[in-house]
């Protein structure tokens, strides 16, 4: 790991140390964090692009005849709807914000601490 990535976690673990978070807790937490964004980043490249389709459709129409590509044509029609609402509607940058809120909402400060 570069020293200026060293250098960055460091500067975060001494910021939540102050919060009160323990430095057990706070590494925790950061690596947490790290381990989500990249996941997500991994996720959306793989929702929104692949290398045999491009880009995925902004439009509703495009939507539908990219999820239909995905599924297998003998789907019942409720998994067919659901691969729909689960890939096509989504709004990545919503999905992760709604990640990183509920990861807030979860954090306490001390191993054992409220909410556990």
């Amino acid at each position: 790991m570069p020293t200026r990535r060293l250098e960055q976690v460091d500067a975060y673990v001494r910021l939540l140390m102050r919060a009160g978070f323990t430095e057990k807790r706070a590494l925790d937490v950061l690596r947490t964090v790290y381990v989500y964004a990249h996941g997500y980043a991994l996720a959306e490249a793989c929702f929104t692009a692949c290398a045999d389709c491009g880009p995925w459709p902004a439009d509703e129409l495009g939507q539908i005849r990219r999820v239909t590509e995905m599924v297998p044509r003998d789907a019942p029609d409720h998994l067919v709807r659901l691969a729909m609402l689960f890939c096509g509607r989504c709004n990545m940058d919503e999905q992760f914000s709604l990640g990183i809120d509920l990861m807030i909402r979860g954090l306490d400060c001390e191993d054992g601490g409220p909410g556990r």
